[in-house]
């Protein structure tokens, strides 16, 4: 690595600790502690950011940059630290059959919707964070998700992909079981299915990466299934790693779409 770009490593790491410094805070619900950054806004949108995995395991936030000062939507970006894997994240979901972390999450964005006064919440991510917005787009639930090339199956995905997370996050350290795993890959099957109010899904993905065979159709063919209103976005790339080149602008131009239904009714 060269000086220079050894400096602007150095800066960039310097930037987000004065910005985690400044705006970070904790929400603490049930012996856990969440970190959140909350941005206020002037509509009636509140927007909840969930982060995928870190290219350099520690847990961040994602999309700051993207919707920051950029959209009239109140901004809700929420770390996924609050359980400790070597992974960098744990899917938001706590320790396995401990509703707790879900509950804390899901405290966090009550508080802040009442706080802002927000009739609406919209759920965004893409990967680990795209199964996020649609598990607790569920949960709340939202009124609508925009993710990209989420996960489905929680268990399989890490076991393939973060194995020594899945140890931690399915039997805090033993060797995890087949029911462990099978425990993990019906988490968000079962909330798709037992969602009273379904959000409208607004999906980014590609049809040549190894997410959408794995993961991907047999979510479409369930949320379907089950009357969630769902409009896709199929681009052709190869690499799980690139979604964040697509999902950006995707995301870019979605939101707003999104945000000016409700403000511009028919």
């Amino acid at each position: 690595m060269s000086i220079t770009s050894k400096l602007k490593k150095l800066g960039r790491s310097a930037y987000w600790a004065g910005f985690d410094l400044l705006h970070q805070r904790t929400h603490r619900h049930a012996g856990y502690d969440v970190h959140y950054v909350f941005h206020r806004g002037t509509s009636d949108a509140l927007v909840v950011v969930f982060s995928a995995f870190a290219a350099g395991l520690k847990p961040t936030y994602n999309y700051v940059r993207t919707l920051w000062g950029r959209t009239d939507a109140h901004l809700l970006f929420i770390r996924d630290d609050f359980v400790s894997l070597p992974g960098g994240g744990a899917y938001y979901i706590g320790h396995r059959g401990d509703s707790h972390g879900r509950n804390a999450v899901l405290s966090l964005i009550r508080r802040i919707r009442e706080k802002a006064g927000a009739k609406r919440v919209i759920g965004v991510g893409s990967s680990k964070g795209g199964t996020a917005a649609l598990l607790f787009g569920c949960m709340l639930p939202m009124d609508a998700v925009i993710i990209g090339a989420p996960q489905y199956y929680i268990g399989r995905y890490m076991q393939e992909h973060k194995p020594d997370s899945l140890a931690l996050l399915a039997t805090s350290g033993g060797t995890p079981t087949q029911e462990d795993i099978a425990w993990l890959d019906a988490l968000l099957p079962r909330a798709v299915q037992a969602c009273k109010a379904p959000p409208a899904v607004h999906i980014h993905y590609s049809d040549r990466e190894h997410t959408y065979a794995e993961h991907i159709s047999d979510m479409l063919r369930d949320l379907k299934e089950h009357a969630f209103p769902v409009t896709e976005d199929v681009a052709d790339y190869e690499k799980h790693t690139d979604v964040y080149l697509y999902y950006v602008p995707y995301l870019e131009r979605t939101l707003p779409a999104i945000l000016s239904e409700r403000s511009n009714p028919t």
